[in-house]
């Protein structure tokens, strides 16, 4: 079976948005998402997402078949459904932010200790 990345962000906001951490088995979103998607589909996707540390779930898989139980968003999801739901370009400016501050923070720090250091000599020097 191929991934659909849809079918995994619609689970990842589905579970977002879920309040109640029990049973998910029962409730109107995985109804919904049986209207949309195959049962044999949704649980591959469960599987991956499971595996992939995205979701909280119960393995309720026998020695026949596979099923996962979702129960909640780790906080790996949640980071991970920010990164789907950010737009492409705020992305790459955040990373561009964020590789500059570190490239200042590194020179402001070196700059820092250079001038600790020569202040040191200059002292050293004076006696």
């Amino acid at each position: 079976m191929k991934r659909d990345n849809k079918i995994i962000k619609q689970i990842l906001i589905d579970l977002r948005d879920i309040k109640k951490d029990y049973d998910l088995w029962d409730d109107d979103w995985q109804k919904e998402l049986l209207n949309k998607y195959d049962v044999d589909e949704l649980q591959e996707h469960f599987k991956l997402l499971f595996e992939d540390n995205l979701i909280e779930a119960i393995d309720t898989s026998t020695k026949d078949s596979r099923s996962i139980n979702p129960k909640r968003l780790t906080s790996y999801g949640h980071d991970y459904l920010e990164e789907l739901l950010t737009p492409w370009w705020k992305s790459i400016w955040r990373n561009i932010l964020d590789a500059t501050s570190k490239t200042i923070y590194s020179k402001i720090g070196y700059i820092i200790s250079l001038i600790f250091l020569l202040s040191i000599v200059y002292l050293l020097n004076k006696i």
